[in-house]
């Protein structure tokens, strides 16, 4: 077979627009929208949701050092103008929800091109990621308007129960320790065995289509005026390129929600919704747990062969998803594990067939963050931390020098603003894997050094020192 020539690199600004517009904002895919009507009746659509104090709360909790939009409006003269802007946004608001209509005015952005961390080569555009700065008047009423429809789905159960991130009470530590309950829950049903597939979705804000994001709020049961505002939130966007010290000049995006806005999280929560409820099968084996655009399959059951092939089943119900709403899986990025403790009697090299693609079972699996190994004894998870550590614990000796290093209270807000998170993330999951045992025992005894290493060196006392003193005297717990 002849072997395709490479692509030639893109060397001037202009061409590199082209390649990262093609990644960033791809064109509208041939999806099934078929099953959608042309016109929706004009119904009811539900109680008017009145805009009261949100605004004035939004405004006041807006971060002041963030990047600015097109206009160059910064936060913190958002918050300097008082209750009178306040006043007036909350006007605007309402008549955006009254009308269903989203301004013109804020639907420009500029999408900054950024490096996404531990990419060997940058110059395929995949390795970049977009991040869209957005009109600080039009994030205030996207905010407000994302607090009600979370809000609503709260309290009307909209959402599944699996459903992660984006949602109170339902951090990354949540979902891991939800998956880590479903693989124990089948090891103690008479030795089964549980088999996880974490799968990958190319660009799922940019293939998000507004048609469909329609059609599932109004199925969902949200008010008219908000389905239809979200119809006008994501027509006629415009944005430009930024990176390399240069902008683009503004085009047109027919897909997809921005990356940046306070709406997208809790809008694609919605979209991918019907995903998790068509994979999940409790009464054949089957689970999905997601976490915004992360998926994860288990499948539990007496044998690893078993379990792949329920897994092969549930990822067809991600096919026939992915027709009907424009996403794109990304089969060469899946990973797969086997959770079992006894390997002679499961088949840990079990593999998945995913169309043409076989998924091989890997060592070590990165599930938000943390790191999963077979047997759940986090030796994998262990040393990525002990890995980090290390070079933290390098940064902060050289940032605490006797001589001319931070004071002590500098110092001891690195530790416990930096450090000390960096190296407990993810205890909530791993912390007791061997019953209720203390703290003291277990992961949290390989990792004890660390934190006795770092406030000798935040304190600048003797290696002799006990740890118990040098916590009282940093006022840090144990």
């Amino acid at each position: 077979m002849e072997a395709i020539p490479p692509r030639p690199l893109a060397s001037s600004f202009p061409e590199k627009v082209i390649l990262l517009r093609a990644q960033f904002f791809p064109e509208p895919d041939s999806a099934d929208i078929s099953d959608i009507p042309p016109d929706p009746p004009r119904d009811s659509g539900g109680p008017r949701w009145e805009i009261t104090q949100e605004v004035a709360q939004v405004i006041q909790s807006l971060p002041n050092k963030k990047a600015l939009g097109i206009t160059g409006v910064p936060n913190s003269f958002l918050k300097s103008m008082g209750p009178r802007l306040a006043a007036a946004l909350t006007l605007v608001t309402q008549a955006c929800l009254d009308w269903e209509y989203y301004p013109r005015a804020f639907k420009t952005a500029r999408t900054v091109a950024l490096r996404k961390p531990g990419k060997g080569d940058y110059q395929a555009p995949k390795a970049w990621r977009p991040i869209a700065l957005l009109e600080t008047l039009g994030k205030v009423i996207e905010a407000v308007i994302a607090s009600r429809v979370r809000d609503f789905a709260e309290s009307m159960g909209l959402l599944p129960e699996a459903q992660m991130g984006a949602r109170q009470g339902r951090s990354t530590e949540t979902a891991v320790t939800s998956l880590l309950a479903r693989i124990r829950a089948a090891w103690d049903s008479g030795g089964a065995v549980a088999s996880v597939l974490a799968l990958d979705v190319s660009g799922a804000f940019d293939r998000v289509l507004k048609e469909r994001l329609t059609w599932v709020l109004r199925q969902r049961g949200l008010p008219r005026a908000v389905y239809n505002w979200v119809f006008s939130f994501m027509s006629d966007r415009r944005s430009t390129l930024a990176f390399d010290g240069q902008e683009s000049l503004a085009f047109t995006i027919m897909t997809g929600i921005p990356q940046g806005s306070p709406l997208s999280p809790i809008l694609f929560l919605f979209y991918n919704a019907e995903l998790l409820e068509q994979c999940a099968n409790p009464h054949r084996g089957v689970g999905c747990l997601g976490f915004v655009d992360d998926i994860t399959l288990i499948a539990w059951g007496e044998s690893t062969e078993d379990n792949c092939r329920r897994l092969a089943e549930a990822h067809a119900q991600c096919d026939w998803w992915a027709r009907r709403y424009g996403a794109c899986f990304a089969p060469e990025k899946y990973e797969l594990m086997h959770f079992t403790r006894r390997r002679a009697r499961h088949n840990r090299a079990a593999t998945v067939q995913i169309g043409p693609r076989v998924i091989e079972p890997t060592g070590a699996m990165r599930v938000l963050g943390v790191w999963l190994d077979p047997t759940l004894h986090w030796k994998s998870h262990l040393d990525a931390v002990a890995g980090k550590m290390k070079t933290q614990l390098r940064a902060l000796t050289c940032l605490s020098a006797s001589t001319w290093g931070l004071p002590l209270a500098q110092a001891r807000m690195v530790y416990s603003m930096i450090i000390r998170p960096a190296m407990t993330y993810g205890a909530l999951a791993w912390h007791q894997h061997r019953g209720h045992q203390c703290l003291t025992q277990g992961p949290a005894e390989a990792l004890a050094p660390f934190p006795n290493q770092c406030l000798r060196v935040t304190i600048g006392a003797y290696r002799t020192a006990p740890i118990s003193t040098l916590e009282a005297e940093a006022y840090v717990p144990p």
